[in-house]
């Protein structure tokens, strides 16, 4: 190893010319690989850095394969997602019960639990970032069935995702903390929006996002007086990405805004309906139900429910107290 240099923080930054030190180093990396070489004469080299809560990398080397079963995948690497984009080279890869071809420019999005294996036959240059899978489904939910897959240079989400890649290794180290960590959250929505499933397919919702769905109910409920209730203040709330949230109301068959409406229409029905002392009036059921100002309330409410609200809170009094209305 010639210049290297690493720490406990899992900085490397480090040249091999010896095919079994670098087989070494990659084995006792987060996501270790097992290495096999079948040239004495070998150039590698390795620089990873941790930023925020990823781990972004640049690394070269010669022909070689590259192995990750059981033996390399334990409890400490499986949470890993890793998206590679090729500089340089030309490269196989298979991963579960997908073989990919990866020519330059391309990217590769890679699970870190998911047994896998690549052939290298020549020189091959890499820029990769590593992002933790909680923080991943924290923001765009489930991926399982993004990984695996490899965006061409040739079309337009590869060429949109390698110039972002290349411009994120060349800047992040000269941005301030925060400001690491939040394209660091834009670029894992900017790369799941690439790799997406399907829209076809039906997702459905799991346990979790269930739970997630019924609490963010739950919480346009209870604000549902404010007018400007967003997407943005609930995801805050329950600690998820706006985008997540719209990916849970969209895979229960409705979207956020049109829950909403929905909740506010209810609201002002169950208002119009009570009969209580002093009653409120229409104006005044506006603003509780979050509408911004009644001529909106009494459109919504008509095109809703075919009464205005003045004849939806007369019908009411006139079917609870007929004796005073006949």
């Amino acid at each position: 190893m010639l210049d290297g240099k690493a720490n406990p923080a899992g900085e490397l930054n480090s040249q091999f010319l010896d095919a079994d030190e670098f087989s070494d180093t990659i084995g006792k990396l987060d996501v270790p690989w097992r290495i096999g070489v079948k040239s004495r004469r070998f150039n590698a080299q390795v620089r990873r850095r941790s930023v925020a809560d990823c781990t972004v990398g640049e690394m070269s080397f010669g022909s070689c394969t590259g192995i990750r079963d059981y033996s390399e995948i334990s409890g400490r690497d499986s949470g890993y997602i890793c998206l590679s984009y090729l500089k340089q080279g030309y490269l196989t890869f298979s991963q579960g019960n997908r073989d990919l071809v990866v020519e330059r420019g391309d990217l590769l999005l890679w699970d870190g639990a998911t047994p896998s294996m690549f052939t290298s036959s020549g020189a091959s240059q890499f820029e990769l970032i590593w992002l933790p899978l909680d923080l991943v489904e924290r923001r765009v939910g489930p991926i399982g069935q993004s990984l695996g897959q490899s965006a061409k240079c040739n079309d337009g989400i590869g060429r949109m995702l390698s110039q972002h890649m290349r411009n994120l290794h060349r800047l992040i180290d000269d941005m301030p903390p925060m400001a690491q960590r939040r394209v660091l959250e834009a670029s894992i929505d900017l790369i799941f929006a690439c790799f997406a499933l399907d829209p076809g397919q039906d997702e459905g919702l799991n346990r979790n996002q269930r739970e997630l769905l019924e609490a963010a109910k739950a919480e346009i409920s209870k604000n549902i007086g404010f007018v400007r209730l967003s997407p943005r203040s609930i995801a805050q709330s329950l600690g998820i990405s706006v985008r997540y949230l719209q990916r849970i109301f969209a895979a229960s068959g409705t979207t956020f805004s049109a829950h909403v409406a929905r909740e506010r229409l209810e609201w002002a029905r169950r208002l119009l309906a009570a009969q209580g002392n002093p009653r409120l009036n229409l104006t005044e059921i506006a603003h509780k139900a979050g509408f911004c100002d009644l001529p909106h309330m009494d459109r919504s409410f008509k095109r809703h429910f075919g009464l205005s609200p003045s004849a939806y809170r007369r019908d009411c009094a006139a079917r609870l107290f007929p004796a005073e209305t006949g």
